[in-house]
């Protein structure tokens, strides 16, 4: 609103003249009374509707009834599941639990076949060491004048090494793979 002032004379005269709203102002006035409106909902404490409101709205429009009725119906089976997933939440912690000790044993049994295959990696070291020492005893055989009985034993010797020396890499071999096959199933059983 403006107000105009002229003076003629003596007079003082205020006019006042009458604005067209513009379409801008008029969706600025809108604005205003969609905030209001929103103010006064969220303060109201719009979240629950009072059996006599529910019964007005129904007088006036009858066809809401089965709007609401599907809307209690879908509300009670999203309770039904999320029951059920609760319930199928809990039967899945308690499945888990029954293949922890599963997954305990095997790693137990891991922990053994670990422990196996380093005694007979350090075996293994130790034949090997023995065979090369025997083998260096022999090519000094004419300087230690060594009989022909005893060279006989070393090379027993040697052939009794020789086969422990294969067995043991067998069995390292062996090891490994159960190894690497008790590793899956526990990795198995986590998933």
């Amino acid at each position: 609103m403006n107000a105009q002032i002229s003076t003629d004379g003596k007079k003082v005269v205020i006019a006042r003249r009458h604005e067209v709203p513009t379409k801008q102002s008029h969706n600025r006035r809108l604005a205003q009374i969609l905030l209001v409106i929103i103010l006064f909902v969220s303060l109201s404490g719009c979240g629950h509707v009072s059996e006599g409101t529910l019964s007005e709205i129904l007088e006036r429009d009858p066809s809401f009834k089965k709007v609401l009725e599907a809307k209690k119906r879908l509300n009670t089976k999203i309770l039904a599941l999320e029951n059920k997933k609760q319930s199928l939440d809990a039967q899945i912690a308690l499945l888990k639990q029954e293949a922890n000790p599963d997954i305990e044993m095997l790693q137990a049994k891991l922990e053994s076949v670990r422990s196996e295959y380093k005694l007979n990696e350090r075996e293994l070291k130790d034949s090997i060491s023995s065979l090369k020492n025997i083998r260096r005893l022999l090519e000094r055989k004419s300087k230690l004048l060594l009989t022909g009985d005893e060279i006989s034993v070393w090379n027993k010797r040697i052939g009794d090494l020789e086969k422990k020396i294969n067995s043991l890499h067998n069995e390292l071999d062996r090891l490994k793979s159960q190894t690497r096959l008790i590793k899956t199933e526990i990795k198995i059983l986590k998933q």
